[in-house]
């Protein structure tokens, strides 16, 4: 099933490229078990909120989760699911913790997921529970140090509704696992706001399930429908298009996407070191990138995971 999986997902990935919806943009996810993160996620993005499977959305980010492996893997190995609240708590480490066990081979393969998405520079949703807040800000600098905007959608509930829903759902936790995440969720809220900042953070009330409010669905795609921020990002696109300009033709870029550097960089775009060089041959708006910057950024990168790590420890 894992390998299965993955050649679907390389075949996927195979159609996307520069010219592909929402490349460089990754959302994350964030709330605790219950709160209904991989449902809005779904309802946000184009994916049918009632097929488990579902991780292609309409609006081209890939669902990056561990969940459906770790759920066919529990099945495979004869457990059900729903159980896990009622385990043993030697039993329940069994298959939770450890590279051996099916928590730890579904992580394994949702790693390998978002390799070949980062590779390809395809727009990625991370559905995570935000319960530690140092690995979250590990990815979210990872990410950026690979080109990509980011933004947070925080999903909100009281801890009765996660509880409730908890019990409700396929897969459950035990109550006081629950509780402890939801806490470790909620006590993060303010650090999470303040690391990706006013404008890329989002707190969706989820008490009740239902249409999203308009201003979070309005601001959700304004954010999609921006031009890449990320220096770094807008390097890659810039050198993407000038190399199939050079390959095949402004008209015929122009023909199999159009708008793709206007929709990417910003109104003109061009390729560094080469005047002009856009989808239109137009000047961009922004200056191109120096090499200088691009170093100075990742080095600053770099420094956040390190530190991240450090404090991790």
């Amino acid at each position: 099933m894992r390998l299965q999986l993955l050649r679907e997902y390389i075949r996927e990935l195979l159609q996307e490229g520069v010219y592909d919806p929402n490349i460089l943009k990754a959302v994350f996810m964030a709330g605790g078990p219950g709160s209904g993160k991989t449902f809005t996620a779904k309802l946000t993005f184009g994916a049918d909120p009632k097929s488990v499977m579902a991780t292609m959305t309409a609006s081209g980010l890939k669902i990056i989760s561990s969940d459906i492996g770790f759920e066919h893997l529990l099945r495979k190995a004869g457990v059900d699911p729903s159980t896990l609240r009622d385990m043993p708590e030697e039993e329940w480490l069994k298959h939770t913790e450890g590279p051996e066990s099916e928590r730890g081979l579904s992580k394994l393969t949702r790693n390998e997921q978002k390799r070949l998405a980062v590779s390809g520079r395809v727009g990625v949703i991370m559905d995570g529970t935000g319960d530690k807040y140092e690995k979250m800000a590990k990815k979210k600098a990872e990410l950026e140090a690979a080109g990509y905007d980011t933004h947070m959608l925080f999903i909100n509930t009281s801890l009765d509704i996660a509880q409730q829903r908890n019990k409700d759902r396929p897969r459950s936790l035990k109550p006081e696992k629950v509780e402890e995440i939801w806490h470790a969720v909620q006590d993060n809220m303010g650090a999470f706001q303040r690391l990706f900042g006013r404008n890329d953070f989002a707190i969706i009330d989820n008490t009740v399930y239902g249409p999203l409010a308009s201003e979070v669905s309005e601001a959700v795609d304004e954010w999609l429908a921006q031009p890449v921020k990320n220096p770094i990002g807008r390097r890659w696109v810039e050198t993407e298009l000038a190399y199939k300009e050079h390959e095949f033709g402004k008209e015929d870029i122009e023909k199999l996407a159009p708008g793709a550097a206007q929709r990417t960089l910003g109104h003109g775009g061009r390729a560094p070191g080469r005047p002009g060089a856009g989808v239109r041959g137009a000047s961009s708006t922004h200056e191109p990138i120096s090499n200088a910057e691009i170093e100075r950024l990742r080095r600053a990168q770099k420094a956040e995971i390190e530190r991240q790590k450090i404090k991790g420890t």
